[in-house]
């Protein structure tokens, strides 16, 4: 049994999902562990360890950062900041970013909302959902369009869930709809 996924992250967007050992190993090995992956894997699962043994059920995203900091020490300094850096840039970024519905309402974008219509729709798992709408969201943020349609985005993921392999061509709106 998996013992990460008895913890929860709560993410900035104040939404969780199950701690995950690889996105936090590829996460220290960008921060600067100079051993590559097998340095980071390890320093991941020896987080995991520590928290469980400690009864964590629950750990803000800022926590874990706090974690890695204390861990990788003068060697994350440069990494973390290119990290927050990036993670306040997209945080502003995402505020510019808007979703028409059909009835004329506007919302401001989420990616959790895009997750979730991935996974329900096409039946992927949450942390491909997550790296689905993770791909659709870079295209959105550095594009000049700032409102977008939510039909133009049902669009967009079944292009992208069909590209990579992941279900049979069947549009979400003939899933939705019945037709």
């Amino acid at each position: 049994m998996d013992m990460s996924r008895k913890i929860n992250v709560v993410k900035r967007d104040g939404s969780m999902e199950p701690f995950d050992v690889h996105k936090l190993a590829a996460s220290l090995r960008r921060a600067g562990c100079e051993d590559g992956y097998r340095e980071a894997i390890a320093l991941a699962s020896g987080m995991c360890i520590h928290l469980v043994r400690k009864g964590v059920s629950r750990i803000d995203h800022s926590e874990i950062l706090g974690m890695v900091r204390k861990i990788l020490g003068d060697r994350a300094f440069d990494g973390m900041t290119v990290i927050e850096l990036h993670c306040r840039l997209r945080d502003e970024m995402r505020k510019e970013v808007f979703v028409r519905y059909d009835d004329g309402n506007f919302v401001r974008w989420d990616k959790s909302w895009m997750v979730g219509l991935i996974h329900r729709m096409w039946d992927v798992s949450i942390p491909v959902s997550r790296i689905l709408a993770g791909e659709i969201e870079m295209e959105l943020l550095e594009s000049t369009k700032k409102v977008f349609d939510r039909n133009e985005l049902v669009r967009i993921i079944n292009v992208l869930v069909s590209a990579f392999g992941l279900a049979d061509a069947v549009s979400v709106r003939q899933y939705e709809t019945g037709e």
